[in-house]
């Protein structure tokens, strides 16, 4: 396994553990980052996953009703048209 970047760390600690058979902290440790780093960068992603697939369904809701899901039209005489 070679690790190209600083930002394939996370990855590698998975495959450490998943594969290897090594507990997230001593791939943390192997790797030079702490435990905690390695589940905030999860938690991050695991974020980053969930918003993509909500704006993917919106997004797809809006392709069968465009007035469903997308941004409402101003008008000039108010804020927001309904």
């Amino acid at each position: 396994m070679a690790l190209r970047s600083e930002k394939n760390w996370g990855q590698a600690v998975e495959e450490l553990h998943g594969q290897h058979g090594l507990t997230v902290t001593a791939a943390c440790d192997l790797l030079g980052h702490s435990r905690q780093a390695f589940y905030k960068k999860t938690d991050k992603a695991e974020q980053l996953t969930r918003e993509i697939r909500i704006l993917d369904a919106v997004r797809e809701i809006h392709e069968i009703d465009p007035g469903i899901g997308g941004v409402c039209p101003v008008d000039s005489n108010t804020s927001v048209q309904k």
